[in-house]
């Protein structure tokens, strides 16, 4: 069975600092799951805790639009931080693509891959997969729902997909972007005949 270690939580609270102890004990490499620590230049408010005596390399792993390369001392490696520039847009699926083949490379190579940060959606798509990541944005949609309150997002995702509307928590409920993306899923499952699976 394939092993993989989990060390979650917010930001400045020493999780790097533990991931560190731990791969040397174990033998383990870390791979960032932090939604702004995948940005090139910006490290200061992002928590980019990396050693001064770890070097950035560029690796042989390949994964679309994302050149991925690790930093290391010459014995760990850290992974996911610096995979793209700033203005550049950077979704779940593109870091789940590019960690997926980290993660690979790690076990091929018999070392612990060691999940380090605080974004859960980060976490999730390398543990339970996401279901929905494959749908693509539609720009026109986001477009047309742009100005609309969080109460009118709602309101239509109730109508296109109850089931989803449903099981929103209050949070997400106000949380226009997350209810701008739910309709969209929504649209495009009608388009192709399907529906929200049903909670077991």
């Amino acid at each position: 069975m394939k092993k993989l270690l989990v060390i979650c939580g917010p930001t400045a609270t020493g999780k790097t600092k533990l991931a560190l102890r731990l791969a040397k004990r174990f033998g383990g490499e870390l791979v960032s799951a932090d939604s702004r620590q995948v940005y090139k230049k910006m490290n200061i408010g992002t928590g980019k805790d990396i050693p001064k005596s770890f070097e950035f390399r560029v690796s042989d792993l390949k994964s679309k639009d994302v050149e991925i390369g690790f930093y290391t001392d010459g014995s760990i490696r850290l992974w996911g931080y610096d995979l793209v520039e700033p203005n550049e847009e950077f979704s779940v699926a593109q870091y789940q693509k590019a960690m997926t083949k980290v993660l690979a490379d790690i076990w091929r190579r018999k070392k612990l891959p060691i999940i380090v940060g605080g974004t859960g959606l980060y976490i999730k798509s390398l543990i339970d997969g996401i279901e929905t990541i494959s749908i693509p944005k539609n720009k026109t949609i986001r477009e047309s729902l742009a100005d609309k309150s969080a109460t009118e997002l709602y309101e239509i995702l109730a109508k296109l997909d109850p089931i989803k509307a449903a099981s929103m928590n209050s949070s997400d409920r106000k949380n226009s972007r997350r209810l701008i993306r739910a309709i969209e899923v929504a649209q495009w499952r009608l388009q192709k005949g399907t529906q929200t699976p049903k909670k077991k």
